[in-house]
């Protein structure tokens, strides 16, 4: 068992992770393939094995915080899937790590934080 009292649906969860990243970065007839690996991202864990070794601990440790939201995150987004680029956040986080969001410095305000969202996005430079 992957969690000390995990359900088998948990462990699963974990072992979908893996298959989805590798998917995405290798094999080209999936839809996302051009996010990544059609931008020459790579998956750099030889085995789910090797994955499981690099990120078990920490994931086990963010979904006891998080549960079920918690996705992985590539914390430099043009880099390859790795121990040394990779984390776990949740999917709120994770939606303002993307190539097509405002850098950080200059949003006003997250995603769904506040109630003036309709102004940021208008005060986006995007509608200037």
């Amino acid at each position: 068992m992957i969690f000390k009292d995990g359900t088998a649906r948990e462990q699963r969860r974990f072992q979908l992770v893996y298959s989805n990243l590798k998917t995405r970065c290798e094999n080209e007839k999936v839809e996302n393939y051009k996010n990544y690996g059609g931008r020459g991202i790579k998956n750099l864990w030889k085995s789910f094995g090797d994955f499981k070794e690099d990120m078990l601990d920490s994931y086990v440790e963010a979904f006891s915080k998080h549960g079920s939201r918690v996705q992985i995150d590539r914390i430099d987004n043009n880099g390859n899937y790795c121990k040394e680029n990779c984390h776990w956040v949740t999917n709120k986080e994770n939606s303002l790590n993307k190539r097509t969001n405002i850098p950080k410095e200059k949003r006003k305000v997250a995603w769904g934080e506040s109630p003036g969202y309709r102004d940021w996005i208008l005060s986006s430079p995007r509608f200037k």
